[in-house]
């Protein structure tokens, strides 16, 4: 099964496939401390985007990658 990360195109060439996991990887990794910072406000504890940065991410690039 092909995930999102699978979309993005690339030469044949495994050095550039191993570049693209690397950057997918590293954009998944910013998108999940981006979303660790936004806080919505509950009480007593409020409840930060977090969990939903990790379930995306996840699901965009898969097991391996995610």
């Amino acid at each position: 099964m092909n995930t999102l990360g699978d979309l993005v195109h690339v030469n044949r060439v495994r050095s550039r496939w191993v570049l693209r996991d690397a950057g997918l990887v590293l954009a998944g990794s910013l998108f999940v401390a981006v979303c660790a910072k936004i806080q919505i406000p509950a009480s007593p504890i409020p409840w930060t985007l977090q969990t939903f940065g990790v379930a995306l991410v996840g699901a965009t690039l898969g097991s391996r990658r995610g």
